[in-house]
């Protein structure tokens, strides 16, 4: 079943990232310059539907009436979480010191789509949620994370105790965070 995502930044990100995710794209006429110009240049590239609509307010079919789409929408495939050996190739792939982060019932999509906006932009390698008391990546994720959803592989897991052990075996530090504390993260030593 297709999901909608939209915004120029999120639907760049996953022409960039995952372009085979993409089943169709909207886009208004208005305005066609700029990441949207390249949007549309680079969907045409890939050969990827398009609907160009004259409408300025765009609002196809699954799209809520309260979103602002910024005239571009894409229908995409489910999105394909990885698995924990795909973030462990992450960060062998780039030669760093690894950084997982590990979300525990954070349900809320618009903290979700936050973490992982912050996550890329701090270089983290993977993100790890449990399938239970958990937000799927779904599209308000995507829109929030400005389509970093895209850049950083995502493991969803049964077991959170079995990812931290699954870690701690590839000699990562497990550090646990909380807003119940008088300590600051750039206090840790």
């Amino acid at each position: 079943m297709s999901k909608v995502i939209y915004g120029v930044n999120a639907v760049l990100e996953a022409l960039n990232s995952h372009p085979e995710l993409i089943e169709e794209i909207w886009l208004s006429k208005i305005n066609l310059s700029g990441k949207k110009f390249q949007i549309l240049e680079k969907a045409k590239k890939l050969e990827i539907p398009l609907k160009i609509i004259s409408k300025p307010n765009l609002k196809p079919p699954k799209v809520p009436p309260e979103a602002n789409t910024q005239g571009v929408v894409a229908y995409i495939s489910e999105f394909s979480y990885a698995e924990l050996e795909d973030i462990v190739k992450n960060w062998e792939d780039k030669k760093e010191t690894p950084l997982v982060v590990i979300l525990d019932q954070i349900e809320d999509p618009q903290n979700v789509g936050s973490i992982i906006r912050s996550a890329d932009a701090g270089g983290v390698h993977g993100i790890v949620i449990p399938k239970l008391r958990s937000c799927d990546i779904n599209e308000t994720v995507i829109k929030v994370s400005s389509g970093s959803a895209f850049n950083i592989p995502i493991a969803k897991v049964n077991n959170l105790k079995y990812a931290i052990s699954f870690f701690k075996e590839k000699n990562l530090w497990i550090v646990g965070l909380t807003h119940k504390t008088d300590l600051s993260i750039y206090e840790l030593d």
